[in-house]
């Protein structure tokens, strides 16, 4: 059984190749009310479902095979013309969302809102009842490639919400707002962009995603909307972060993906800045250390300074002696890239060209030297060059204003434990 349709032969015309579709879509959809509306000509301006009944635009009745705003669609956006609506699916689909909404508006005991809430899971119902008419399709490739249109200024897009909503098996009540906290509005957006599961997977037609805005230059971005961010990340690795999720991007990667709502925050995944080494462990045994600073930069560069510096074993030996009678003096250079982020702070990196340039060794109390220069000089460059080509995890630990660092040198496990230069002060 069909809506009523008005009673120009023009309408049956129209509709006459449709009625089998309708007649199928009809016994699969979900929200259907117990009498059908009415088909009518809308004669106001109004669109959709009115108290008269559905009403449809009589410029449905051609002589062109789309309505004006769905030509308007298509030659906006060339690359997805092929999923605008033709005049024959237009009404069909129409007349099944009026059903829907009928349905709603029975089930709900009262006239309904064309809020996002509404009209999402009545496109979905239409979508699944009659997939062959690409119901969706259009507002898919508008969510993808316009994403910073919120959805209470498009709210047929809500459908593709609806439909993600319920394969996470979660409840949608009939006329209520769901709660859609950060994290879920991001999740939804993952799925979105999910070239394997999401929309994209599926698509009749190729969608290219929109342009990325870079995560510096990005805007707070209002509730109900995305905004795709792309961020290149430098020597430190980079940390986006914002109200639902945030991207991880090591040395060297690109990465861009939808963002949901709120401000965001644009990180260096490894802090930069001085550093000195205060303390460690060579596997079992502890290590104690002055006046050998780190200064990590933004562009990879690592300069080393040895101001009257010792590195060594904090006991069992007898270098904590010869410590406190000399020093190494001198600077050095390398560079460090991150190789993989794990979070703010938390991270892989690798040092390279790590080299020491001009040591000497000084008496701290004056005197003569007592010992070869190179009894203290060489263990430095024998330590610089194991420390290069390996794996270091990094840890920042704000509560302890402590950066450590962590590997497996030779088999034994090395931890390096670096303070600021100044305790009051923590690095950029």
């Amino acid at each position: 059984m069909l809506p009523d349709l008005p009673a120009a032969p023009a309408w049956a015309a129209l509709f006459s190749p449709l009625r089998p579709l309708l007649s199928a879509a009809l016994d699969r959809l979900s929200l259907k009310p117990a009498v059908l509306p009415p088909v009518v000509v809308a004669d106001d301006g109004r669109i959709g479902l009115t108290r008269r009944g559905i009403a449809l635009d009589p410029a449905l009745l051609g002589p062109a095979a789309r309505l004006p705003d769905d030509d308007a669609w298509a030659a906006a956006d060339p690359a997805v013309a092929a999923l605008a609506l033709d005049r024959w699916r237009r009404a069909a689909g129409a007349v099944l969302e009026g059903v829907a909404l009928a349905g709603i508006a029975e089930e709900l005991g009262g006239p309904v809102p064309a809020t996002w809430w509404v009209l999402g899971p009545a496109a979905e119902a239409v979508d699944r009842a009659a997939p062959e008419l690409g119901w969706l399709w259009p507002e898919a490739a508008d969510l993808v490639r316009r994403p910073e249109v919120p959805l209470d200024q498009a709210p047929r897009r809500a459908g593709w919400l609806v439909r993600w909503w319920r394969q996470q098996g979660l409840p949608w009540v009939v006329g209520e707002r769901p709660d859609l906290d950060p994290a879920r509005w991001d999740a939804f957006g993952a799925w979105l962009d999910d070239p394997a599961h999401g929309p994209l997977s599926q698509a009749p037609a190729p969608i290219e995603r929109g342009p990325a805005v870079l995560a510096q230059d990005a805007r707070p971005i209002p509730p109900l909307a995305f905004q795709r961010v792309g961020i290149q990340a430098g020597p430190p690795g980079a940390v986006v972060r914002w109200p639902g999720g945030a991207i991880l991007a090591a040395s060297g990667e690109r990465r861009t993906r939808l963002v949901g709502a709120g401000a965001l925050e644009v990180d260096d995944a490894l802090p930069l800045g001085t550093w000195k080494l205060s303390a460690g462990t060579w596997g079992d045994r502890l290590g104690a250390a002055r006046g050998i600073e780190l200064d990590l930069r933004a562009n990879g560069r690592l300069d080393l300074v040895f101001a009257d510096a010792f590195a060594g074993p904090a006991a069992g030996s007898q270098i904590l002696d010869l410590a406190a009678q000399f020093g190494v003096s001198g600077v050095g250079s390398g560079s460090y890239r991150v190789t993989r982020v794990d979070g703010p702070g938390q991270g892989v990196l690798v040092f390279d060209r790590l080299s020491a340039d001009s040591l000497t060794v000084h008496p701290r109390f004056g005197g003569s030297f007592a010992l070869p220069a190179a009894m203290f000089i060489d263990p430095v460059h024998r330590a610089l060059a194991a420390m290069q080509g390996v794996d270091w995890r990094f840890a920042h630990k704000p509560d302890l204003g402590e950066l450590h660092l962590s590997a497996t040198i030779g088999g034994v496990s090395t931890v390096l434990r670096l303070a600021p230069p100044d305790p009051d002060a923590l690095p950029n």
